[in-house]
């Protein structure tokens, strides 16, 4: 015994200097850890190769070589630990396997008649489960299911949609993230199928947390049981669409996560209670270490959570065993724990946002507190977590609010003194004397309602800027400008310089679309309906055509969903976002029909519109009479088109073919565009009947390189004669996967192939894009 002592002595004593060494240093090694994880997940592309290089020549030249071989051995060990962690990130499910036992592990949420919740196998593999309940009654016996619950269901595993767009959220990818590669429908869902199971530790704290969201629901007014559960729980789905849109596009969508800010709070109330009631510190302490963990299971478990909970850990363990711990320590500590135990988390938005303007804070306290009022403080608090989130932002949200920053210094101590206390003691409050409790709540609800109407009534006027996706050389631009900031303000010298410098990126980022020589045709993925997107080399003009909408169907109460989907804002508006796009220089509608203008209002909402172009025809439909008048309430200019108009921008000409104002049918009164963008001659022909091709083909003689099939490639356009005409290369498509129309054709379909018309469709290649310059252009599609 006393050999094994003294041959693990040197390494103990070895490991104890190491500690003492990284006091101060740990960022270091939560570098390291980040390396490791970039190089093998971009594949060891160049740039994180050097960037790499870099750092350990820097800790070189710094003559730091114990950091240089520590960083050097955690950058391979992470490289190793996250290959071997993503080779066996793969499903053991075969898609024909249809009969599943399972156990779900995730409260399950409902949306009108959908249920969705996470499941694991009898074999541990994780899915994502979807059900549609087929009654009323069936949908009440299933709200009774919890966590633990196991059942055996028939039904179909899918596979989760990848991103059909530009720029559009991943939701494959984002469940890979997950360790999730399966959608599980089943077909029926019997509670006679399900039984309840034993509940584990975890599950049991989940239950309670699912009590506690419902037992705010049965207390508070609807209007604010979305933004308590957020505060308490970590739970944001119940809060009202509208009320959380005007948070995130303010910038104060923070304040509804649980972070540091609440962890601090509840930790210093227990801390404070229990000191109250006679307990030594020690012990507090000790309770404090064991509330933590379970804490951060009933608020929800996001990153923000964890990092708190954990960096709060550590500087009670620190304190406790008087071992001093930095901040910044605590925080590198934090964020490699998190990332050891999921690599996957560092590509998670909320894990970037909480760390970095932790960091930017940490590495900021010494100038933020330095002889300032409270109020100074919190202008440099505000200002400095702006800036430490503000690529990140730019890079997932493309807009930023500029009144964000004088908001978060009203809204951060309202939220922290005043809404946030008031929420914790009236549930509490609410749950030992419910009389007392009832009237706590109605008095921050009140506060709420009055903060949630002041936020929704500033969000109505302009307050963002459209920045759209940064490239990886602007993002490490702002890094490096923003880091210099810092640094500058904290010395107190050089600042209009860093400042300078800042604002050139900034310039260069909003003006890099009229610096690009390369234009683009784009359409959207958007369902059965048309959306295209053109723009201009150097931005001369954007123009769009057509906007659709999905069409609303009437359903019994118990069946719609909270928040219904809408191609127009989660589809049309962030693409136009993603590229920045601030104005639209004609927005032009075909015709009438709801596939193609039902979108046009919310477009008119959220982007400046300089003209409404509309074809000239003998009467026009409600839908069309609403959106003029829509137009003329907002001053945008209309122009009616038709037969032999056109109209030019930097030697891009387009001509309108159609209508002629006599058509009979709406579909045959669509507005038929021809162009030349790269070289190619193009002709956008809306929903275009055999009719209006035969109208067509006998008033013009032309040949065009791409054509746009008409009306989504139904069985009543793209005749044979306009084909052999027109004998376009290529044929685009715009139409709905799996379609109710059908839609398109076979026959459409077999004349395209048989006059050797390249054929894309967007639902089968998603995004059809096409970059040009006047000397050519070439296609591209998102699903190859």
């Amino acid at each position: 015994m006393n050999k094994q002592i003294n041959y693990l002595l040197p390494i103990y004593k070895s490991l104890v200097v190491i500690w003492d060494n990284l006091k101060g240093q740990h960022v270091y090694l939560a570098f390291s850890v980040i390396l490791g994880i970039l190089v093998p997940y971009f594949h060891g592309h160049f740039l994180m190769i050097f960037v790499t290089f870099l750092y350990l020549t820097y800790l070189f030249l710094q003559k730091k070589r114990t950091f240089l071989s520590l960083s050097f051995i955690t950058i391979l060990s992470f490289t190793i630990y996250f290959v071997i962690v993503d080779q066996n990130n793969h499903s053991i499910l075969q898609q024909e396997e249809t009969d599943l036992m399972f156990e779900i592990i995730s409260p399950i949420h409902f949306d009108g008649s959908k249920l969705s919740t996470t499941i694991k196998t009898a074999e541990g593999e994780k899915l994502q489960l979807a059900y549609f309940a087929k009654s009323e009654k069936e949908l009440h016996k299933l709200t009774n299911q919890s966590i633990g619950t196991r059942c055996s269901l028939s039904g179909e595993l899918i596979k989760p949609a990848i991103a059909r767009n530009p720029n559009a959220f991943n939701y494959r990818e984002y469940l890979y993230q997950k360790k999730i590669h399966w959608i599980f429908q089943p077909r029926n869902w019997s509670v006679e199928q399900c039984q309840k199971s034993k509940q584990s530790l975890k599950n049991l704290l989940i239950n309670q947390r699912l009590k506690g969201i419902q037992l705010v629901e049965a207390y508070y007014p609807i209007e604010v049981v979305g933004i308590v559960q957020a505060l308490i729980f970590g739970e944001r789905k119940q809060i009202e669409e509208d009320v959380l849109a005007s948070y995130q596009s303010l910038g104060l969508v923070h304040l509804l996560a649980i972070s540091g800010l609440h962890v601090s709070f509840i930790t210093a109330m227990l801390f404070y209670v229990l000191i109250k009631v006679g307990i030594t510190r020690e012990r507090t302490s000790t309770i404090l270490l064991i509330f933590l963990p379970f804490y951060t299971i009933v608020a929800g478990g996001a990153p923000s959570v964890i990092r708190a909970c954990l960096m709060a850990s550590l500087f009670i363990i620190s304190v406790r065993w008087r071992s001093k711990l930095s901040p910044l320590d605590a925080l590198s500590i934090a964020c490699g724990v998190m990332l050891l135990y999921n690599p996957y988390v560092l590509f998670n938005v909320g894990f970037q946002l909480s760390f970095i303007v932790t960091f930017s804070l940490v590495l900021s306290s010494r100038f933020i507190l330095k002889n300032n009022s409270y109020v100074v403080t919190l202008v440099k608090v505000s200002v400095i977590a702006q800036l430490g989130a503000f690529p990140v932002i730019l890079y997932y949200f493309y807009e930023i609010s500029f009144i964000s920053i004088p908001l978060n210094i009203v809204f951060v101590p309202l939220y922290s003194i005043i809404i946030l206390p008031l929420t914790l003691l009236s549930l509490i409050v609410l749950i030992i004397f419910a009389p007392l409790g009832k009237i706590l709540v109605g008095v921050i609800s009140f506060i709420i309602k009055m903060v949630n109407f002041f936020v929704v009534w500033v969000s109505e006027g302009p307050n963002t800027i459209v920045f759209g996706k940064p490239s990886l050389i602007i993002i490490i631009c702002y890094v490096i400008t923003i880091f210099i900031l810092f640094l500058y303000w904290e010395l107190n010298k050089k600042l209009q310089k860093a400042l300078l410098s800042l604002g050139i990126v900034t310039g260069l980022h909003l003006f890099s679309p009229y610096l690009n020589p390369y234009g683009q045709v784009t359409m959207l993925d958007i369902g059965q309906g048309d959306t295209i997107y053109i723009e201009l080399p150097f931005r001369r003009a954007v123009y769009l055509l057509d906007v659709t909408e999905v069409s609303s169907f009437e359903q019994e109460d118990w069946k719609k969903r909270k928040n219904q989907f809408s191609v127009s804002k989660e589809i049309i508006l962030p693409f136009l976002k993603s590229r920045g796009v601030k104005s639209i220089d004609k927005l032009i509608i075909t015709h009438g029909d709801f596939d193609h203008m039902g979108g046009a209002e919310t477009i008119i909402d959220h982007v400046n519109v300089e003209e409404l172009v509309l074809g000239e025809t003998k009467e026009k439909n409600e839908l069309e009479k609403l959106l003029i008048e829509k137009a003329r309430k907002n001053n945008i200019p209309l122009q009616f088109v038709g037969r032999g108009d056109y109209w030019s921008e930097s030697n891009y000409s387009f001509y309108v073919l159609a209508p002629m104002g006599e058509e009979a049918t709406a579909n045959n009164q669509s507005i038929v565009l021809y162009t030349k963008l790269g070289t190619k001659s193009w002709l956008f022909t809306g929903d275009l009947e055999e009719e209006g091709e035969q109208a067509f083909v006998a008033g013009y003689q032309m040949v065009v390189d791409v054509l746009k099939i008409g009306h989504h490639g139904s069985k009543t356009s793209s005749t044979e004669i306009f084909i052999d005409q027109l004998k376009p290369k290529i044929g685009l498509i715009s139409v709905g996967k799996n379609n109710r129309y059908g839609h398109p054709d076979d026959q459409v379909i077999e004349r395209l192939t048989e006059k050797e018309v390249k054929v894309l469709r967007t639902d089968l290649n998603g995004a059809i894009t096409f970059h040009f310059t006047k000397k050519g252009g070439t296609f591209s599609v998102m699903i190859p």
